[in-house]
């Protein structure tokens, strides 16, 4: 699905623009994943696991773009860096759970606590409307304090915890947050 672009001013001035990723942003893409994956131990993977060919890359969100039931998001500041990602789509094909969708949100750590991750989730939940979900679901890791606080401030509510869910390097163990919100 494409969404509608749209301009947003963040706390810190910065402006960005939010829009459907294009195959041309492939190679920008894996370099933000990579980024992101080196700055967090919240993210599911770590940076060298980004094992996809740009080609590859540039395959999949041309699916995203062709899809109809999902979002893909990517916030680009003036300079066309991307700093932050969201996307969504369905838990699963089924009848019983085609009213769930699925979310994450990424946002490279020099501009968090800036709002970014906020106009994401918004737009995100916006461009979701009319797919035919009636339920957002996401996974935290527990203790992201920062990222819980946005999602319960757009509705989100707890739901239960996977615990030991990832399992770091360092041979230490994170439980996975699971939080909904309805969009009915």
């Amino acid at each position: 699905m494409i969404i509608q672009t749209a301009e947003k001013t963040l706390g810190n001035g910065i402006t960005v623009t939010l829009a459907t990723p294009a195959r041309e942003d492939a190679e920008a893409m894996l370099t933000f994943f990579r980024s992101i994956y080196a700055e967090s131990e919240n993210l599911i993977r770590y940076p060298d696991e980004v094992a996809v060919s740009v080609d590859d890359e540039a395959d999949f969100i041309e699916r995203q773009r062709a899809g109809e039931r999902g979002v893909f998001i990517v916030a680009k500041n003036r300079e066309g860096r991307i700093l932050g990602t969201a996307q969504a789509g369905p838990v699963g094909a089924p009848r019983k759970v085609r009213h769930r969708a699925e979310c994450a949100v990424s946002v490279v750590r020099d501009a968090w606590g800036m709002g970014l991750g906020t106009e994401l989730m918004k737009s995100l939940i916006r461009n979701l409307s009319g797919l035919g979900y009636s339920q957002l679901e996401l996974e935290v890791v527990e203790g992201n304090a920062r990222a819980e606080a946005l999602y319960r401030k757009l509705g989100f509510e707890r739901t239960g915890v996977t615990p030991n869910a990832f399992r770091l390097d360092d041979g230490s163990y994170r439980n996975l947050v699971m939080m909904v919100r309805s969009l009915c």
